[in-house]
């Protein structure tokens, strides 16, 4: 590695020699003092690398054994600082490029917010325009501990305020008060499911169903009463009777209903299957991301047909609020490729029966009693295998109604 910085620095040509004398040329080269690396040789023609205070020497080399040498390629720091030293104005309009992405980063650009739902972002803006968080603001007099305590105080509505510095842009996230949903404990209670009633107790309002019914989903189980409650016209008198009848609001059923309950998952799979296997080999390739511009210099596309891939960034240097608004971005890329699984009817029952009972288990509410399960095989033909496993449990049958 070092030979290669050091003979890059130096400067290097690769040169083509023709001719019948190459053995000459070469030996007339060597005792010049002339160095040659990464030599190939076809038939009479002779491609060789030499450094650039060598070539002179090759070239008498060359006239002295009657052999014709041309330069193929000029690499190294040397051509490469005359190429650049001739677009003068190029290289000054990249400084000014530079030098006003750098000045342009110590200010924000754009305010964002995140997060809010029936909170207008608008207002959340111009809360925050107030509090001095605003385009073209110098991001180095940014407090943002400061101004997020200062967003909660002026926005009560949210719960949690978080300013952030994303770059040059300013994002405020929060989070808006859940208030707790309303429970209307009103109405009559009806089957939140099809089942079969077990037990029922009745605390308020009138059973529609027995011990032993099947109901379906949305059959009343409990009525609510609707009585009617006459307020006395003079409270003195209680005989007295108001022309204005007052009704009471709906009260609600009360009591509780609990039976039998099914719940059932199916799933069908195939003996044969194509999928996506990674084999284990991976590159990286490795670039520069400056603000939305990516410029790759290794392996600019993945060099599998098929693969994976994954993007990483890194920021270069940052200090406080101020960071270089370049940073190197990792490319990974994962080979894969399709494999075909071949199975059983028993290992594809087995594995299809795992399956369901996993979908099964996510069905099942948690504060449920599961009574007993079983499984059906529904299809073992045809190239696929289809299994239903049920499950009785018991629970709570009755909610009210919406």
């Amino acid at each position: 590695m070092y030979k290669r910085i050091k003979r890059y620095g130096r400067g290097h040509v690769l040169i083509e020699a023709t001719g019948d004398s190459l053995e000459l040329f070469l030996n007339e080269a060597l005792r010049n003092g002339v160095v040659f690396y990464d030599t190939r040789r076809e038939d009479k023609v002779l491609y060789a690398g030499v450094r650039v205070k060598d070539y002179a020497k090759t070239r008498e080399a060359a006239r002295s054994t009657g052999v014709d040498a041309r330069i193929l390629r000029k690499s190294g720091l040397p051509f490469l600082m005359f190429r650049w030293g001739r677009r003068r104005g190029l290289i000054v309009g990249g400084v000014l490029i530079v030098a006003a992405v750098l000045v342009l980063s110590q200010f924000v650009l754009s305010v964002s917010v995140s997060g809010n739902t029936t909170l207008a972002t608008q207002r959340v803006v111009d809360e925050a325009d107030k509090l001095g968080i605003r385009p073209w603001m110098y991001r180095g007099a940014l407090d943002v501990k400061k101004l997020e305590k200062q967003l909660a105080e002026v926005l009560p509505e949210c719960t949690w305020v978080s300013v952030e510095e994303r770059g040059t842009d300013i994002l405020i996230s929060i989070v808006e008060k859940a208030l707790p949903p309303q429970v209307v404990f009103q109405g009559d209670l009806v089957a939140d499911k099809a089942g079969r009633v077990e037990e029922i107790m009745v605390i308020q309002g009138v059973a529609k169903v027995s011990e032993g019914d099947t109901v379906r989903e949305g059959q009343v189980l409990i009525e609510a009463e609707t009585p009617v409650r006459v307020e006395p016209a003079n409270p003195a008198d209680p005989n007295a009777v108001s022309p204005d009848v007052n009704v009471s609001e709906l009260p609600a059923a009360k009591g509780f209903v609990r039976g039998r309950t099914w719940y059932s998952a199916e799933v069908t799979l195939p003996l044969q299957e194509s999928v996506i296997a990674v084999t284990g080999l991976q590159k990286n390739g490795w670039g520069i991301k400056a603000g939305e511009r990516v410029i790759m210099i290794t392996h600019e596309r993945s060099p599998y047909q098929e693969c994976f891939a994954e993007r990483s960034l890194y920021r270069l240097f940052s200090w406080r609020n101020w960071h270089i608004p370049v940073e190197i971005i990792k490319m990974n890329y994962q080979e894969t490729r399709a494999e075909s699984i071949s199975r059983t009817v028993e290992q594809a029952l087995v594995m299809a029966e795992e399956q369901a009972q996993t979908e099964l288990t996510a069905l099942i509410p948690p504060d449920t009693q599961v009574l007993g399960k079983d499984s059906v095989v529904m299809l073992a033909d045809d190239g696929f295998v289809r299994i239903r496993v049920q499950a009785e449990v018991f629970e709570n049958l009755a909610v009210y109604t919406q």
